[in-house]
């Protein structure tokens, strides 16, 4: 298969600025020929986020064959990460943002990692974390390249989002601050990946049951229902009750850096919170 072929096969995101092939159109209509059926739009319905949060289907539901190897070594996508990193700093860069992407598949390895509190024993999963992490997100919510990108790639940087926002609220006692940080880009509403989709309205439906802590209404322009979507799922997974239980707990002192990584995404997006969670928290 040539690079061209996968090309087709894995529409990844790439930093070219929204340039354009210059092939001739004929060379085109093949390359579309090759492609199944509504290939785009298919991937998009199979992988979009359910209407309701489904704590079975959460990456954190795991099983322990899936952490340790036949030699009881922690598991780690290396292959991934290497292939993730030579993307990243190719000069035309790449964030493989499909759900069979490398950027998806060390985020769920993290989270299964974190889940069970070893993440920090795998030196594979720490440089993840502290370089490639930290690059894919701040590449696909505020590189210039952002405002070019189509609808489908949007949808994909959703998903991996969801599943970073499971990673940041398994990691809140841990004072990471490297996800902190990326927490703050997305929290965000001026960030490029949410001024690029502030009229999107919300695709997360909670229960009735469930705890709002975000909302919009039909009067705000822009809506930025995806921000919402992105909040309440990190309020529903239990995030700002662990916060203020880090702020709360007397065992381990807050640093100054750590108290402005914890505040600073909140303070961005307070006009979306709703009175009773800036009242609660």
């Amino acid at each position: 298969m040539t690079a061209k072929d996968n090309f087709i096969q894995s529409p990844l995101l790439d930093g070219n600025n929204g340039q354009q092939s210059t092939e001739p159109s004929d060379t085109n209509e093949l390359q579309q020929q090759q492609l199944p059926p509504d290939y785009i739009s298919s991937t998009i319905q199979e992988n979009e986020p359910s209407d309701e949060v489904d704590d079975e289907q959460s990456s954190i539901q795991i099983d322990d064959n899936s952490i340790y190897d036949e030699n009881g070594q922690i598991k780690f996508p290396l292959n991934d990460l290497i292939k993730l990193e030579e993307q990243l700093n190719q000069t035309r860069w790449v964030v493989p943002v499909l759900p069979d992407g490398e950027l998806i598949k060390c985020l769920r390895a993290v989270v299964r990692l974190a889940a069970h509190k070893i993440d920090t024993k795998s030196d594979s999963c720490q440089r993840f974390i502290r370089d490639s992490l930290v690059n894919s997100f701040t590449k696909i919510l505020c590189d210039e390249a952002v405002q070019t990108w189509k609808h489908e790639i949007f949808k994909y940087i959703y998903q991996n989002c969801m599943i970073f926002i499971e990673l940041c609220v398994l990691k809140i006692e841990d004072d990471c601050l490297p996800l902190l940080e990326i927490l703050g880009l997305l929290m965000n509403p001026s960030c490029r990946y949410h001024q690029s989709n502030h009229s999107r309205l919300s695709d997360l439906q909670l229960a009735v049951d469930k705890e709002i802590f975000a909302s919009s209404n039909e009067f705000r322009l822009p809506q930025r229902g995806w921000l919402i979507d992105f909040i309440n799922r990190f309020g529903d997974l239990g995030g700002f009750d662990k916060i203020l239980t880090r702020f709360l707990s007397s065992e381990t002192k807050l640093t100054i850096s750590v108290v402005v990584a914890l505040l600073k995404p909140w303070g961005l997006c307070y006009e979306y919170l709703t009175q009773a969670t800036v009242k609660k928290y």
